[in-house]
């Protein structure tokens, strides 16, 4: 009976191995781990290069982000003041969309530089990004271009206002006011529940992966379904 353990756990060893395990043939790639940051925190990573990126600490406060070049670069801390805004419109026709908005509240500023505009989506995806073009000397107004939202779909939309800091990093998150988009309802030929742009299948109410077994064998060992949509955008 003790051989039968020792032999079934090393045939399930084996088997992870066989499934993609990181063995030699595939070497994790080169990280950087920076720790000292509140938890799920976001911190701005700027390369030697001058490339900058955004990523977010883990539970311990540690931001782990790959290399460039052999580069860790620096990590930099980010504020949220959390100030409560307005948008002007707060209403958007997709089918005609204004030029620009104004954003009411206050913590703006335009002393290192024009602040920046954020548009995201119900589902937290980043819509598009815009600079200011004026900014009251009281710090209770800006004006901004509205990004393209000819590939938008209605609903409610986020817009985060983020001011410029001394570094040159974006790194001073003001606050968020709301939009409302109509006009573009995402459509859902077969009602399904799954949105044509993520359906492979748009026409079958049945089916919308694009599930393929692997052809290794290795997909045995895992639930076939449900699984995740094809996103074709």
């Amino acid at each position: 009976m003790k051989k039968l353990i020792v032999l079934s756990l090393m045939c399930l060893l084996v088997s992870i191995a066989g499934c993609g395990g990181g063995g030699n043939n595939n070497p994790p790639p080169p990280q950087c781990v920076v720790c000292g940051f509140l938890p799920h925190a976001r911190v701005i990573i700027r390369y030697s290069d001058g490339l900058t990126t955004e990523g977010m600490a883990d539970v311990l406060g540690c931001a782990i982000y790959l290399k460039r070049n052999n580069d860790c670069g620096q990590v930099f801390p980010t504020f949220n003041l959390g100030v409560n805004l307005t948008a002007s419109p707060s209403s958007i026709n997709l089918n005609a969309q204004p030029w620009s908005a104004t954003i009411y509240g206050q913590s703006m500023s335009a002393a290192y530089g024009m602040p920046q505009v954020k548009y995201f989506d119900g589902d937290g995806y980043l819509v598009g990004i815009t600079t200011a073009t004026w900014v009251s000397g009281d710090g209770t107004q800006m004006t901004a271009p509205v990004p393209d939202l000819s590939q938008a779909w209605s609903g409610t939309y986020q817009l985060v206002v983020t001011n410029m800091q001394s570094n040159g990093l974006y790194a001073e998150t003001v606050g968020s006011a709301w939009v409302d988009c109509w006009g573009r309802n995402r459509p859902d030929t077969d009602g399904d529940g799954v949105y044509d742009d993520m359906d492979c299948y748009p026409f079958d109410p049945y089916r919308w992966d694009c599930y393929e077994p692997p052809p290794d064998g290795c997909g045995q060992q895992y639930p076939y379904g449900p699984q995740m949509p094809c996103y074709q955008y």
